[in-house]
């Protein structure tokens, strides 16, 4: 017959007192294990799991009669508001209420970025280009990464819609 309760090696190394408290619960641990491997050793493995699956049911049995009888069993739930300037990661545009960034902005963003694209390509733009890059470094990933929000936005705009 296999033994449900096994016994444990020694204890970790650690600081005075907490060496004596840990062997005083291990102790007391090892003697009710002794305990219930001695009032089980005769079962067998069909009754062991029988008991388990009894105990198991019995125990969601009361918990389920608890959260059903129980008029304040609901749990209260605090939303959490993120700010707009909140820099979140791409696929986790939070859907709000408001849209963030209007169809109107969305078109001048995309009318921007061309225009930095034909100074880029035309030889006498590219001093503009660089001068406008220069001044702010980053724009283009800027641009890039509003454009991403506001087409996450519309997806998410449309999933709240569906629901």
């Amino acid at each position: 017959m296999f033994k449900l309760f096994k016994k444990r090696q020694q204890p970790s190394a650690a600081s005075g007192i907490w060496i004596k408290v840990g062997q005083w619960v291990e102790r007391k641990i090892r003697l009710l294990a002794d305990k219930l491997n001695r009032r089980t050793a005769h079962w067998s493995r069909r009754s062991i799991k029988i008991a388990l699956i009894s105990f198991c049911a019995i125990y969601m049995a009361c918990f389920g009669y608890y959260f059903l009888k129980n008029d304040n069993a609901v749990i209260p739930l605090d939303y959490i508001s993120v700010p707009d300037h909140a820099i979140i990661p791409d696929n986790q545009v939070l859907p709000s209420a408001e849209p963030v960034l209007s169809h109107e902005a969305y078109r001048r963003l995309l009318a921007f970025r061309h225009f930095l694209d034909s100074l880029q390509q035309t030889p006498e733009g590219q001093p503009q280009y660089e001068k406008i890059l220069s001044d702010h470094p980053g724009i283009r990933d800027s641009v890039e990464y509003i454009i991403s929000l506001y087409k996450n936005q519309d997806k998410n705009v449309e999933y709240g819609k569906d629901k």
